[in-house]
């Protein structure tokens, strides 16, 4: 049985709001658009959905594109919005700091190094549209949960 779901984070789980603004200048932000992270606002429908898969014993992997010198900022919003076995039992993905490359070529790498089988992969959620394209491009099934046409 296929027993992965891979989850994106923000847009998908997180609500970006206000930290919008740091990457609508004409110099996009990017730091100060990461290390805001944990001010987001939880999206709880999927909230709820991913703990509901959780207890129902699927394999959760978080694959980000937040670089991972946010990854304990991270870590801690998980724990404010899931029971904190959620954190510990899950695997979170993220690309490394100075990695500027694309979503569609990172989260599929990211998935290839930490040897996870795109065969064992449920399904996907996902809110942005390139990256809903290549899932299932990759053949997987991916819900969208938002359309995020950036």
């Amino acid at each position: 049985m296929k027993n992965i779901v891979i989850v994106d984070i923000d847009g998908t789980i997180s609500k970006v709001g206000d930290r919008l603004k740091y990457l609508q200048q004409d110099k996009p932000d990017w730091d100060s658009f990461y290390d805001a992270c944990f001010d987001d606002e939880p999206i709880l429908p999927i909230i709820d959905l991913v703990y509901s898969l959780y207890l129902n014993q699927f394999q959760l992997v978080f694959c980000t594109g937040r670089r991972d010198s946010v990854r304990e900022q991270t870590i801690n919003w998980f724990n404010k919005y899931f029971e904190p076995e959620i954190a510990k039992y899950s695997k979170l993905l993220m690309r490394k700091s100075h990695d500027f490359r694309h979503d569609t070529e990172v989260k599929p790498e990211l998935l290839k190094n930490a040897n996870i089988n795109l065969e064992d992969i449920a399904f996907v959620l996902e809110d942005r549209n390139s990256m809903v394209q290549k899932w299932r491009e990759l053949g997987l099934i991916c819900l969208q949960v938002a359309d995020g046409d950036f």
